[in-house]
């Protein structure tokens, strides 16, 4: 059997949808098949009606033609007349029943076949409409994946260049980075962290941390430290390590965990820790610190230095009710230097006299310079005040030995006034004046000595003269 040819098949599809779009029409297309039977029955009727009225009228002109043959008398009692009629009209009654019941018949196969036709219409309908309905569906539903697949698309990118930018800058920060896992292993370093310390990442990929502690810090820091991770997530501070090469560096060291405080979350259970190297800095600020404190010639405590750490002495003497002596000293002849063997000459005898003044006391102690020739010295936590007449009378002895300069010898002296607490004065300012009045009263006794401070009423205290 050759196969429907496509044109065939489109005509056939063409046909079938036009006669299913008919079938919408229900009633009209009834009433119009009704009305072409009736009609086609009509004709047939009609037709076969005609016929029966032939066939008579031939019946009866054969009748009267024997008739007439015969004498015309048997044929009419024979065959009267009324029978003929009789026989037509009932032909024409089995006729018009016969017309009408096929009427009836087609018309009742025609309903139920439109009906039929109907029904499977409305079926294919409701089946068009749920199709319709599940297409739609699922073309919202697609679109609605096609979307969500666009933002994930989308965001996954953002993620890669997100990663990819958060990779730059891991393997080109200056800072060193160091990622620890659950077990406080190492898991991966960047560059940085190698120039900063050292150690290459093959060295130190899957050990401890601890590799790099310099033994500076006890195990409260280290309890304080993993204490603030576990509570906020986070601790930042100083730190001393030590390098690859034993040298022992500070360090300004940031650790944070990774995901939530709960330990959830990607990357949960490690640790990131950031930190560069100090080390420079924190000597410069310490130089600098030094230097705003300390006398550029000397290196003595400048007289900012001197007032903060009298003052600290003064309260922890007044807590502890504990002793302490200010010494005022005062170099003698030191402008003739200036004058005779210039200013690089007295610098260099301050720097000597300094110097001598430091071997007088004990390290806990303080020897200050205020300024020009004026030196102070802060005797701390004595046992007796006969300690400061011992270290008043060492100094007065030193300054006055000679001076060999690279200018040559220099003799001068100094004078030293004396104030004790508690006894000669309640507060820092207090002491400074009854010492100054001390070194005053050394000076005008003859210089090369010196005063413990004494109230004018009182005449019973030691003084020391070693003219």
């Amino acid at each position: 059997m050759k196969p429907t040819s496509t044109r065939g098949r489109e005509v056939i599809g063409s046909f079938a949808d036009g006669w299913v779009r008919l079938l919408g029409y229900y009633r009209g297309v009834l009433m119009v098949l009704y009305l072409v039977a009736a009609l086609f029955f009509l004709a047939l009727g009609s037709y076969e009606w005609q016929r029966i009225d032939e066939n008579t009228d031939a019946i009866m002109r054969l009748c009267q033609q024997l008739g007439a043959a015969c004498g015309g008398v048997a044929t009419t009692a024979t065959h009267p007349l009324e029978e003929i009629l009789a026989i037509r009209d009932h032909s024409r009654k089995s006729l018009l029943l016969i017309v009408l019941a096929s009427f009836i018949v087609t018309s009742a196969l025609l309903h139920l076949m439109v009906n039929r036709a109907r029904r499977h219409y409305l079926s294919l309908q409701r089946l068009a409409s749920l199709q319709e309905g599940i297409i739609a569906e699922r073309t919202r539903e697609l679109k609605e994946s096609n979307a969500g697949l666009h933002r994930e698309v989308l965001e996954r990118r953002q993620r890669e260049d997100e990663l990819r930018v958060a990779g730059a800058v891991f393997e080109s920060a200056a800072e060193a980075i160091m990622v620890t896992d659950a077990d406080n292993r190492i898991v991966r370093v960047n560059p940085a962290f190698t120039a900063i310390t050292g150690y290459a990442a093959s060295e130190v990929i899957g050990k401890d941390p601890a590799l790099l502690k310099s033994g500076r810090h006890g195990a409260e820091f280290f309890a304080e430290m993993w204490t603030a991770l576990r509570e906020c997530g986070h601790w930042e501070g100083e730190i001393w390590n030590r390098h690859k090469n034993g040298d022992v560096m500070v360090e300004w060291l940031s650790v944070s965990t990774i995901g939530d405080r709960r330990g959830s979350g990607p990357g949960a259970g490690q640790y990131l820790a950031i930190f560069h190297d100090i080390t420079r800095r924190k000597a410069d600020e310490d130089l600098l610190r030094h230097r705003a404190h300390h006398d550029a010639l000397t290196d003595l405590p400048n007289r900012s230095l001197f007032y903060d750490r009298l003052q600290s002495t003064f309260n922890q003497a007044k807590r502890y009710r504990r002793i302490f002596a200010l010494l005022l000293v005062d170099l003698d002849r030191f402008q003739e230097v200036n004058d005779t063997l210039g200013h690089a000459a007295g610098d260099q005898l301050l720097v000597e006299a300094a110097r001598r003044l430091a071997s007088c006391v004990r390290e806990a102690d303080t020897v200050a310079r205020l300024g020009g020739d004026e030196f102070a010295l802060i005797l701390s936590d004595m046992a007796s005040e006969d300690e400061a007449e011992q270290v008043a009378r060492r100094a007065v002895e030193l300054l006055a030995e000679p001076y060999p300069l690279d200018a040559g010898t220099a003799n001068i002296s100094g004078c030293i006034g004396i104030a004790l607490y508690p006894q000669h004065g309640q507060d820092s300012e207090q002491l400074m004046n009854n010492a100054d009045s001390a070194m005053y009263a050394a000076k005008t006794g003859g210089r090369n000595a010196y005063r413990i401070y004494a109230p004018r009423e009182s005449a019973t205290h030691r003084q020391g003269d070693l003219l």
